[in-house]
């Protein structure tokens, strides 16, 4: 089986929405913006115990009764698995003309005279043909195909422990059973000779006799003899380094989540096992990084995403947390953001961990996912130029008046050093968060002929193609040069890089509409032309000391320089000059086309 779709029409901040889906899927976004209206959909769709209520006034978008709630999800369930025959073999002739897939429909029209949206469920091949699903009771035959695992972002050990304890002491045997028969006796004594309960026997004898005349005695006993021996047990944590014989209930919050994850696993382990009642388990997880530390949400994406994958053959996650993107491989990124006009979208995208980053996942995916939760997104090349680029931001923030704090909220920039540059470009675009991007004009030296590679012009072709969504062009552009040129001369090869950007300038503007940003040479003689006049000469270096100072120790000089000489007066002149305008747009101050 494999979720491909989903259609959401009218229900809460969702007027309309449509999204690919996956058997993983996270869902994220910043706060207040519908991850759990998300979640919602799937329980109203495939939990009988949330849909048996119906649906409330305020369940309706911006309370548009007029219009019905329609929640559909596509599924595939074409190829041959034990799943896929399971479901075929429930759903029946429902599904005898499609075409492998299988639509599942809820349809929910508001009674004015109930005051209440009544849902009404539908299933088939195809979906203009889709037919009733039987109903008894609150139960319908859906839901006896499937079953949602809910876990809240405030899980209680104690209360699933309890909840499933059937299926945890299922044909439990014990050789302690005469030890334990006689434990409860004593107990049972110890309690019934205690002050207070013989006062309390006493009080409840004598009311029930008020009502009935009858010859009995109330008597407060354990429940663990008519319950079942095993019926009290509370999961514990020890602490095995501690030499104090005291218990914990599952000690703290962070603990208590990692406890409650380790006994998920466990039920549907066991689950598994079962062969009598089988249903297939979509496991809904929200914000399951509340109240962990940042290396445990990475333990829980290695669980999910790794370690314990196959547990989790259905999976909708939401976060807002980037530590638990770590893992993720295989998954569906589903966006959920809030236009410039207030109104709820949703993007999605596929996303593969490329095969030359098998082995360093997590540190290709944490610098993705630190992108992720903003609108705007500036990608640069190294270190230097995000510390010139925020120190810049910060000085127009906080000494001038010309940016706003709530920028900070939206806008990013993402060092990249030399980490998936058109990777990133693509999966930012599809999820709608706008990739800028700033590179410098680099040429190579081509190996046996007197000609550069122009890697600095083809790189910024290949990004404007990527946010275009055009074929890939011609990426071999090259310029050719004397055979006296010298290669090794840096005054000669800057010289052809001012060349190259004047010859290319129609489309370097163009590229500049799209959000890419290309460097006259490099950052550093960029920086040069853009500081007021003098200014390097009141801080004690000629231009060439100045750029041979920054590209010397690029990320510790620039602090440095950021540090010790940027005053509001230059970062003001920086901020305004043409060369380095991919500041405004990732502020939203100037927009791209």
């Amino acid at each position: 089986m494999k979720f491909k779709k989903i259609w959401i029409r009218n229900f809460r901040n969702f007027k309309d929405i449509d999204l690919e889906l996956n058997n993983k899927n996270i869902v994220f976004g910043r706060n207040d913006f519908g991850k759990t209206n998300f979640l919602y959909a799937l329980r109203f769709l495939f939990d009988p115990t949330i849909r048996k209520n119906g649906f409330d006034i305020t369940d309706y978008h911006k309370r548009n009764t007029d219009e019905k709630i329609i929640i559909c999800i596509e599924l595939d369930i074409k190829k041959e698995c034990d799943d896929n025959k399971f479901i075929r073999a429930r759903v029946g002739g429902a599904t005898a003309f499609s075409e492998g897939s299988l639509f599942i429909q809820l349809e929910a029209e508001f009674d004015d005279s109930e005051q209440i949206g009544n849902p009404v469920l539908r299933w088939g091949g195809n979906l203009d043909e889709l037919e009733l699903i039987d109903q008894r009771g609150i139960v319908t035959d859906l839901d006896r195909i499937f079953e949602i695992v809910y876990v809240s972002p405030n899980i209680s050990p104690s209360d699933l422990f309890k909840k499933h304890r059937n299926l945890l002491y299922k044909e439990t045997k014990t050789d302690k059973m005469d030890e334990i028969k006689k434990a409860i006796k004593s107990l049972n004594k110890a309690i019934s000779t205690d002050e207070r309960v013989q006062q309390i026997n006493a009080q409840l004898s004598e009311r029930y006799k008020e009502i009935k005349e009858e010859d009995i005695e109330i008597t407060l006993k354990s429940e663990h003899e008519i319950n079942g021996i095993f019926n009290h047990l509370i999961p514990y944590i020890i602490d095995g380094s501690s030499e104090i014989d005291d218990l914990y209930p599952t000690a703290g919050d962070g603990r208590q989540k990692i406890l409650a994850y380790a006994l998920t696993n466990l039920i549907e382990e066991l689950k598994i096992e079962e062969k009598g009642d089988k249903r297939i388990s979509i496991f809904l997880m929200e914000e399951i990084e509340n109240s962990l530390h940042p290396s445990m949400q990475e333990m829980v994406s290695r669980h999910l995403f790794e370690t314990s994958k196959e547990t989790y053959p259905y999976l909708f996650i939401t976060t807002h947390s980037e530590h638990m993107f770590t893992y993720m491989n295989d998954v569906r990124l589903i966006r959920i953001y809030k236009s410039e006009e207030d109104t709820i979208h949703n993007n999605s995208t596929f996303f593969k961990v490329p095969v030359n980053y098998n082995y360093t996942r997590k540190t290709y995916n944490e610098m993705l996912a630190q992108a992720l939760f903003y609108d705007r997104v500036l990608l640069v090349e190294g270190m230097s130029e995000k510390i010139l680029f925020e120190a810049i931001i910060e000085r127009m923030i906080a000494e001038t008046e010309k940016v706003s704090m709530n920028v900070i909220e939206k806008a990013t920039i993402l060092s990249i050093e030399g980490i998936g540059f058109e990777d990133y470009i693509r999966i930012l675009n599809n999820l709608g968060i706008k990739p800028i991007v700033k590179t410098d004009n680099d040429i190579q030296k081509v190996k046996g002929v007197d000609e550069f590679l122009l890697s600095g012009i083809n790189r910024c072709q290949n990004f404007y193609d990527i946010i275009e969504n055009k074929d890939k062009s011609d990426s071999t552009r090259t310029y050719p040069v004397t055979k006296a040129f010298d290669f090794k001369c840096l005054e000669s090869r800057r010289c052809i890089k001012h060349k190259v950007f004047n010859k290319y300038k129609e489309k370097v503007d163009k590229w500049k509409k799209a959000g890419v940003f290309l460097s006259e040479i490099e950052l550093e003689e960029d920086l040069v032309r853009g500081l007021p006049d003098e200014y390097l000469k009141k801080i004690g270096y000629t231009e060439a000391d100045f750029i041979k100072y920054l590209q010397r120790a690029k990320k510790k000089n620039m602090n440095e320089f950021v540090n010790e000489h940027l005053t509001t007066e230059a970062a003001q002149a920086i901020y305004d000059d043409e060369r380095f305008s991919c500041i405004k747009v990732l502020l939203g101050v100037e927009e791209v086309d």
